[in-house]
């Protein structure tokens, strides 16, 4: 397994199909051997709750990758819009900032 930090540059497609290239981080990245299982985690230590549209960047970040298991950690909780999504997925876990000492 691989785990750390990843950032860099990435390129993406515009609705016209031109390309552009911008500046891209993962809070956590992890792999197993073959390259098949991600661990994507991403960490927001704001005073708003973790929304849906924090959720859809995340993903989008990885687009490619066969199987991902989104772990999302948050200082202010998560939007019920989220929760509701994470109920209903089995690869995406909440970990809110007071069960990180519990």
């Amino acid at each position: 397994m691989v785990a750390g930090r990843w950032w860099g540059k990435v390129t993406e497609k515009e609705n016209d199909g031109t390309f552009y290239t911008k500046s891209e981080e993962i809070d956590i990245l992890a792999t197993d051997k073959n390259k098949k299982n991600y661990i994507i985690g991403e960490c927001k230590f704001t005073n708003a709750p973790f929304d849906l549209g924090q959720l859809k960047k995340v993903v989008q970040k990885y687009p490619t990758v066969e199987k991902a298991y989104y772990y999302l950690f948050s200082l202010s909780g998560f939007t019920d819009a989220v929760k509701e999504l994470a109920e209903k997925s089995k690869n995406i876990y909440l970990i809110d900032f007071t069960e990180l000492f519990n």
